[in-house]
């Protein structure tokens, strides 16, 4: 899905619903606007995640469902 920011850097987290980490932090500097990045799921079983978008202008969390 598409996110929409002002520049600043930007950490990635993607967590089960237990809260446990299934894909360590990625870190991306610089971005702006809308931008795209892909997360490769494909060694993760179906269900929903959180995906944690953390920047200088604060925290996001969105749903996130994985169907193979």
């Amino acid at each position: 899905f598409p996110v929409t920011i002002l520049p600043e850097n930007l950490t990635l987290q993607l967590k089960n619903v237990l809260g446990q980490t299934v894909i360590e932090p990625i870190y991306l500097k610089n971005c702006s606007g809308t931008f795209t990045h892909t997360i490769s799921t494909s060694k993760l079983p179906n269900g929903i995640y959180l995906l944690d978008i953390m920047g200088e202008e604060g925290r996001r969390t969105e749903k996130v469902i994985i169907e193979h």
